[in-house]
C-alpha cells in the first residue's frame, strides 16, 4: 500500500496524471467543436451570401437573384455592399420599389443615397402618380434631412387621392413628422425662423379633416409599411 501511495504521488509530482473527463472538457471548451449558436447563424449567412453571388454571377440580369443577395448582405451588416446591390436591382427592375425603400433604410453611402432619389425623381416624372414610388422617394429625401420637399411629396398624394385608405393615417402622420422635423432644422439657417414657418404654412394647405392626425408625431419617424409592397416575391 505504502508502495502504491509513493507511486501516484510521484506521478501526481510529473504531471502525469490526468482525470480525462475534465481535460477533454477543457479541449472541447477551446477548440471549434462547441459553437455557439450565432456562429453557426454566421457561418450560415456566409454560406448563403457565396451562394447568392454565384446565383448572380450566373443570372447578372435577374433583378430577384440580385435583391436576395442585397439582403443577405444587408443582414450580415454590410450595408454599403447591400445598397450598391440594391442599386443594381432597381435598374434592372425600376418598379422594385422596395429596393429604395432598403437604401433609405440601412446606413447606405450619400452618394448611394445621392443615385437613388435621382433615378426615382426621374421615375417620378414618369409616373407621378404611382403611390409605392412617391413613398420610397420622399423617405430618401427625408434620409438626406430634405424634410419639406419629403413632406411635399406625400401631400401632393393626400390632394391627389392617391393614397389608399389603409395607409391615409399613416400618410398624414408623416407629413405631420417631416413638417415638424423641417421647422426644427430651419432654425440652424440663417433666414429668420417665422419666416421659414410662414413660408411651410402657406406652401402646403390643411390636410383633408378625413385625416386627422396621429398625437404625439415627433416622438419618432413614423414607419410606412406601404413602402414593404411589391409585386414580386422576395425573401423575408
Amino acid at each position: 500500500m505504502v508502495l502504491i501511495k509513493k507511486a501516484v504521488n510521484l506521478l501526481l509530482a510529473a504531471g502525469c496524471l490526468l482525470i480525462p473527463i475534465s481535460v477533454e472538457a477543457q479541449e472541447l471548451s477551446g477548440s471549434s467543436v462547441l459553437k455557439t449558436t450565432a456562429q453557426i447563424k454566421e457561418e450560415q449567412l456566409t454560406e448563403q451570401i457565396k451562394q447568392a453571388q454565384e446565383n448572380v454571377y450566373i443570372h447578372p440580369t435577374d433583378a430577384k437573384a440580385r435583391y436576395e443577395l442585397a439582403e443577405l448582405l444587408r443582414l450580415d451588416h454590410k450595408d454599403k455592399e447591400a445598397a450598391s446591390e440594391y442599386l443594381e436591382v432597381v435598374s434592372l427592375d425600376p418598379t422594385m420599389y422596395v429596393a429604395f425603400h432598403r437604401i433609405a433604410t440601412i446606413n447606405s453611402e450619400p452618394a448611394q443615397v445621392d443615385e437613388a432619389i435621382e433615378y426615382l425623381s426621374e421615375l417620378k416624372g414618369e409616373n407621378p402618380r404611382a403611390f409605392l414610388l412617391c413613398v420610397a422617394l420622399s423617405e430618401l429625401l427625408e434620409k438626406r434631412k430634405d424634410y419639406y420637399p419629403s413632406a411635399r411629396i406625400l401631400v401632393n398624394l393626400v390632394y391627389g387621392n392617391v393614397v389608399p385608405p389603409r395607409y391615409q393615417k399613416d400618410i398624414n402622420t408623416k407629413i405631420h413628422y417631416l413638417l415638424a422635423q423641417s421647422r426644427e432644422a430651419s432654425k440652424q439657417e440663417v433666414v429668420p425662423v417665422a419666416t421659414q414657418n410662414e413660408q411651410l404654412d402657406t406652401l402646403l394647405p390643411p390636410l383633408p379633416d378625413n385625416n386627422q392626425p396621429i398625437e404625439n408625431p415627433k416622438q419618432k419617424s413614423p414607419q410606412l409599411t406601404a413602402s414593404h409592397e411589391t409585386k414580386h416575391n422576395r425573401p423575408e
